[in-house]
């Protein structure tokens, strides 16, 4: 196996539990509307990428305290979707 295929092996299994979650939270409808709890794990998806994806070019990683800005904020994007 080279050293490309042992990356995208792990990159895959990284991603596999992350992508499980994620179906499973949507398929949960949320509040009166049966589109709200899909969309509102859409939502709190982006913005945890790009959150994610802003600090790593800016700061050159992730941090604890970033991990918990994006819990604040993916719990306040799903909030607003369930109050909609």
């Amino acid at each position: 196996m080279t050293d490309v295929d042992v990356r995208a092996a792990a990159a895959a299994i990284r991603w596999a539990p992350v992508v499980g979650a994620l179906l499973a939270a949507a398929a949960v409808p949320a509040a009166d509307e049966p589109w709200q709890g899909s969309l509102a794990v859409l939502l709190a998806a982006l913005v945890v990428v790009g959150v994610s994806a802003r600090t790593r070019r800016r700061f050159g990683g992730v941090t604890g305290d970033v991990l918990g800005a994006v819990c604040e904020l993916s719990v306040l994007v799903t909030l607003v979707v369930a109050a909609a």
